[in-house]
């Protein structure tokens, strides 16, 4: 029997299942197995933008690994040198974290000061508004949500108290609205961007403390990497990386990815075994028409081939 003969009764079978039991089973087998593929696909697509999403927003805009002081004064320039010389190193930023009020009026917002150069804030770039900003000593950007919740616009003036030194227990540091940062993150709601000479003069007291960002060519190699950076630094560095920070979100993305994987899986299991029943019972309800195919010189692997068509 040519191929040609086996795909057209194969096909007919398929599109006429006949009445009975066993063409209601392969119509709801049939349709059941495309609604659950069709939305587990869904799903997993879903799971990858969010995926795609967490390395082209949040990950592009966090430091993948992170080394700050604790305490104790650094030759910065010295590790920024040898870092910049790693080759799975992309970028060495330098910074300055101070916590901060944030004072607008009667409202009063905790926020995290981060100092940095003109060379870091290029990378926010693409999300600023607007996009070139002449960044000075009096420049300040905000996360989208924070400036909003305070109802703060471009050239508003906003005070931060920093802790001071000595009997000055804090210090005003007033500075000028120059941007506002739309992300869709998380960072919207508290980022606070200024002028990394702005808080050097804050070093010495309390809350502020000085460090390097570093990029990494291969994201996912940060922890690796982080590892092999505190055998280097001294002790008294503290080096974290992205995971440390932002690990939770990416490892719930990835536990949902594989957990719809295994429902795909089973989905699959099920609708083969779906499939392979109702075959058996179509062979069941068509043993007649089977016995006139082998009548009319049909051999035994091409009614196999029949049903396995009509099955695939």
């Amino acid at each position: 029997m040519p191929w040609s003969l086996r795909w057209s009764i194969a096909l007919r079978q398929t599109l006429d299942p006949g009445r009975g039991l066993s063409a209601f089973l392969s119509r709801v087998s049939i349709v059941g197995m495309a609604l659950a593929i069709a939305l587990l696909l869904a799903v997993q697509s879903v799971m990858n933008g969010f995926d795609r999403e967490m390395r082209e927003r949040i990950l592009s805009l966090v430091p993948h690994v992170q080394v700050t002081d604790t305490g104790a004064a650094h030759q910065w320039a010295d590790l920024t040198a040898t870092l910049e010389q790693d080759p799975a190193v992309s970028a060495v930023r330098p910074f300055i974290r101070a916590d901060a009020l944030l004072m607008r009026g009667q409202s009063v917002s905790a926020t995290q000061l981060n100092g940095v150069d003109a060379a870091a804030l290029s990378q926010y770039a693409r999300l600023l508004s607007p996009a070139q900003i002449e960044w000075s000593a009096d420049s300040l950007v905000l996360g989208s949500a924070l400036a909003s919740r305070l109802g703060l616009t471009q050239g508003d003036r906003v005070t931060f108290i920093l802790p001071g030194e000595g009997k000055a227990a804090y210090q005003p540091l007033s500075l000028r609205l120059s941007g506002v940062m739309n992300s869709g993150t998380e960072l919207d709601e508290s980022l606070a961007l200024v002028h990394l000479d702005v808080l050097e003069p804050f070093l010495s007291g309390s809350s502020a403390r000085q460090g390097v960002a570093v990029q990494l060519h291969d994201v996912f190699s940060a922890s690796r990497w982080r590892w092999e950076l505190i055998q280097m630094v001294p002790s008294d560095l503290r080096v974290t990386d992205w995971r440390m920070t932002h690990g939770n979100l990416y490892t719930a993305i990835q536990l949902s990815r594989d957990l719809i994987g295994l429902i795909l899986f089973i989905v699959i299991f099920v609708a083969a075994f779906n499939v392979v029943s109702s075959l058996m019972l179509v062979v069941t309800d068509r043993r007649k028409a089977i016995a006139m195919l082998m009548a009319l010189g049909g051999r035994g692997s091409d009614i196999t081939a029949i049903f396995f068509l009509q099955g695939g």
